[in-house]
């Protein structure tokens, strides 16, 4: 492993962000084009939730097979393979195919993100930043992941300023997407393959092993935090099209809104949150931090500026910092666990399974409730979201507390044995009694 990162590494860390965000691009495209994915398939707010309900439902599922990938096979060929077959599949997807073709295309792809490039993403960032500089490296991971992904959104609301009909759009989105996917996997091949690679990972884990890591108390905390904090980001895909609803801003400000949002926040969050990290010398302390203030900031949004546009934004801006700030960090807050490097392929496998699988279902009740409350749905997505968080944070306290109680519980000192100690009951009897 690698202590400090050097010009190449640093090269590793760009590829890798652009593999993500083309990976990702066809999660993105609901943040970025909600109104227009829905308005050229032509699928209501239900439908459109189940079709990344189910792409999420696949990726919770397939976190568990990371870590036998991963034991198997090179993480440069993992990402490089994963990258070019998405592309194929979205290509697939510019042809428009029937809805039941597109959940099994959005399943298949959600698989392989699960599965294939986010364990091997993980471990390569791990490798590179080692044990001294992972904050530093996780956070230029996020800042490089965030330009990329403002250059990429720029290409995708140039595409959407064509003077085409919604259906057109979206399937020029997705031959967007699909190329980015193909030079992405040429990238990985050409320079992830230099990283030497890491064999604590391939090495084979025991039953016992495994047990005694679902049992391991800080790992259920730490996937408890990222769990809350996933369900706030996953909330934020749905603020713009309110704020689009509710005040009929013009299409112009909405593209601004959501780079700003999904993108140029990220950009400024990552260091912060690095450097807090430091500060506080733990990632998951920073996360619940602020997941509380967050939740506050959506309370106050809900009861008392949801009516006023300017402070919408504020909050919104607020609420974004929070939730990319805990982002950024969340991928290292295993290293807090204590769980050695061997397993972290296994431990990553049920942190993800769990902490994501708000994809599963997240969208698809959304979806829901849109569809049978086109008024007041918004609203009721957005207290359902803090009262999920309020819900999570009463488990939090109960496992710290629990902690706590474990942590206070006398050790036993292990005292150097005497010869009186050797003793046998007799023995002592015959020195201590006087004939």
């Amino acid at each position: 492993m690698m202590n400090k990162p050097t010009k190449l590494h640093f090269i590793m860390i760009f590829v890798l962000a652009a593999t993500y965000n083309a990976i990702y691009s066809l999660a993105f495209m609901k943040g970025l084009y909600y109104n227009l994915m829905q308005a050229g398939l032509g699928l209501t707010h239900f439908k459109l939730g189940q079709l990344y309900s189910f792409y999420g439902a696949f990726s919770m599922v397939s976190y568990l097979c990371g870590a036998f990938f991963l034991q198997k096979f090179k993480y440069w060929k993992l990402i490089a393979f994963s990258s070019f077959f998405i592309g194929i599949l979205t290509v697939a997807l510019v042809l428009l195919p029937s809805y039941p073709v597109m959940l099994a295309i959005f399943g298949i792809i959600g698989f392989l993100l699960g599965a294939v490039f986010y364990p091997s993403q993980y471990q390569i960032l791990l490798q590179i930043g080692h044990t001294s500089n992972q904050e530093s490296v996780f956070s230029l991971f996020f800042v490089f992941n965030n330009l990329l992904g403002i250059l990429f959104s720029i290409l995708g609301f140039g595409i959407t300023s064509i003077c085409a009909s919604d259906t057109q759009l979206v399937r020029l989105l997705f031959l967007l997407f699909a190329s980015l996917n193909i030079i992405s996997s040429i990238l990985s091949a050409v320079f992830l393959s230099k990283l030497p690679e890491d064999c604590t990972s391939h090495a084979p884990v025991s039953i016992k092993e495994t047990k005694k890591l679902l049992c391991n108390q800080k790992l259920w905390l730490v996937i408890i935090i990222v769990f809350t904090n996933y369900i706030a980001f996953s909330g934020l895909n749905y603020i713009l099209p309110y704020l689009t609803l509710r005040y009929e801003i013009s299409s112009q400000l909405n593209t601004i809104l959501t780079i700003s949002r999904t993108y140029l926040i990220g950009v400024i969050a990552a260091p912060i949150a690095g450097k807090y990290t430091d500060y506080l010398h733990s990632a998951s302390r920073m996360i619940k931090y602020t997941s509380v203030i967050n939740t506050i900031v959506i309370i106050f949004f809900i009861c008392f500026f949801k009516h006023n546009f300017f402070f919408s934004v504020i909050l919104l801006f607020i609420s974004c910092m929070l939730i990319n700030m805990a982002k950024s960090m969340s991928l290292i807050t295993i290293n807090e666990t204590f769980i050695p490097p061997s397993l972290y392929g296994i431990a990553i496998s049920f942190l993800s399974f769990f902490a994501y699988s708000p994809d599963a279902f997240y969208y698809s009740i959304s979806g829901f409730l849109l569809d049978t409350f086109p008024y007041n749905g918004y609203n009721l997505l957005f207290i359902e979201k803090p009262m999920k968080k309020i819900i999570v944070w009463v488990l939090v306290v109960c496992l710290l507390l629990a902690g706590c109680r474990t942590e206070a519980e006398p050790i036993p000192v292990t005292e150097p044995v005497t010869e009186t100690e050797n003793l046998t009951v007799t023995e002592i009897q015959s020195e201590t009694v006087p004939p």
